[in-house]
Formats: C-alpha cells, sequence, structure tokens
C-alpha cells in the first residue's frame, strides 16, 4: 500500500528479493506472493508474502528486479524457501541466517 512495514516484537521481516526474466514477444503479470512461501524448521507452517507488491509486470524480453517480505519470529534461523506455482512442482533451497 505504499507504506513503510513494521514488525510487531520480536518479529522481523525476511526480505527476498526476486529476479524474474521474461524471454517473449508480450507482457507477463505475475502476483509474485503465489509463487514463494517459507517454512522456519521444526514448523509445518508454510508462510506467505505479506510485503508484496501486487501483480507485477514483466515486459517483453526484459527483467524484472522485485522483492517479497514474509513476518518471522527473530528467534528463526533455518528454512526453507519453497518457490514454485501455487499447486505445481517446487523448488526446495535451504536457508540459514
Amino acid at each position: 500500500k505504499g507504506k513503510r512495514a513494521t514488525a510487531i516484537a520480536g518479529r522481523s521481516f525476511l526480505i527476498i528479493n526476486l529476479k524474474i526474466a521474461n524471454s517473449e514477444d508480450d507482457s507477463r503479470f505475475l502476483n509474485t506472493r503465489n509463487y514463494i512461501r517459507i517454512q522456519p524448521k521444526g514448523s509445518q507452517d508454510n508462510l506467505a508474502p505479506d510485503i508484496h507488491n501486487d501483480t507485477v509486470e514483466i515486459q517483453p524480453l526484459s527483467t524484472k528486479l522485485t522483492r517479497v517480505g514474509v513476518p518471522i519470529n527473530e528467534s528463526d534461523t533455518e528454512f526453507t524457501l519453497f518457490v514454485g506455482e501455487v499447486d505445481g512442482k517446487k523448488e526446495e533451497i535451504t536457508i540459514s541466517l
């Protein structure tokens, strides 16, 4: 909404920078928040981004830089990042802070 986000006490935002390439001849529109989930180690919760740029346009034959943010507990230091379509196959990436 164009406002600065502030985490509540004991929480922080994990910001994930995204680089999205479009090799097609027409624009693509993505809701980036639908392609990222974070799971803290030891939890079964898949956290969705609370900070995002709504629908992102990736213009033809270009690369778009954007980001998403997920509120996390400051005590959590290990996560699994799931990247992929909501109902499709996902790539798993381990993150340690």
